[in-house]
């Protein structure tokens, strides 16, 4: 088996008494793609939060690249190469989808930014930010104020400034939700796409992306892990079915 980039052992977060994630032994191949499904509530977000640091375990471990990272804080995390995305998409509206990119890219480089200074004094970091746009399908909006992108060319945007803090893990929380047919198969593409060379650890809804997309799947279920496997595998898993196809049909 290769060795993980990311490892949990026994993490477990508590809230009041209640687990909304419970002993949870997580490990992530490097250059996969990999899926957290389950139930409303499973603990998938929470499991996102205690990875990136939003969140401090009650108990357990985390480690990356072998590293033990369960103390460190979130922007050493973002900094060590493990970067996520939210489930509300996340860019300044008043910007050009262009000055976006450019100021994630300043961030990556240790650069002071200052929203007050003229954004010319962006101009050297044009170059990539327009080879990141590319990468997501958005160099005919560089100019366009990010507030006018239909919603899924915002995701796509999100994922340009993601890229360009360099991930070598990049963690989506439901890139697709709130999306069109159209453009859940767009973004499912650019996901595929920047994956090559990197990992990707996502939570997801949707069967269909996840299916065609993911590698590997942990299926949680009242914040634990109930089955892990491809698709395949824990599609067939009755308790699967139970937990999270049948739920999801009785909703």
């Amino acid at each position: 088996m290769a060795e993980p980039i990311i490892e949990t052992s026994h993490l477990t977060k508590s809230f009041k008494g209640f687990k909304a994630v419970d002993d949870i032994s997580l490990r992530v191949e490097a250059e996969s793609i990999h899926a957290l499904i389950g139930a409303n509530g499973a603990g998938k977000t929470t499991c996102f939060n205690l990875l990136t640091k939003f969140l401090r375990p009650s108990d357990g471990t985390i480690h990356f690249k072998g590293r033990d990272i369960t103390s460190l804080k979130p922007d050493r995390v973002a900094r060590l190469g493990m970067v996520r995305s939210f489930q509300i998409s996340a860019v300044f509206g008043q910007l050009t989808v262009l000055e976006n990119v450019k100021l994630a890219l300043q961030r990556h480089r240790g650069e002071s930014y200052d929203f007050w200074s003229s954004v010319r004094r962006l101009d050297h970091l044009r170059g990539r930010a327009m080879e990141l746009l590319a990468d997501v399908g958005l160099t005919d909006a560089a100019d366009t104020p990010a507030a006018e992108l239909p919603y899924g060319r915002k995701r796509a945007l999100e994922l340009a400034t993601t890229l360009a803090l360099d991930p070598e893990v990049m963690l989506l929380d439901e890139p697709m939700a709130g999306m069109g047919t159209e453009d859940v198969g767009r973004i499912a593409d650019l996901i595929r796409s920047v994956s090559r060379g990197r990992t990707v650890l996502m939570v997801e809804h949707n069967l269909g992306v996840v299916a065609e997309l993911c590698d590997r799947i942990t299926v949680l279920a009242r914040g634990g892990v109930l089955v892990e496997g491809d698709y395949a595998t824990v599609s067939r898993d009755e308790r699967v079915i139970e937990s999270y196809i049948g739920g999801a049909q009785h909703a």
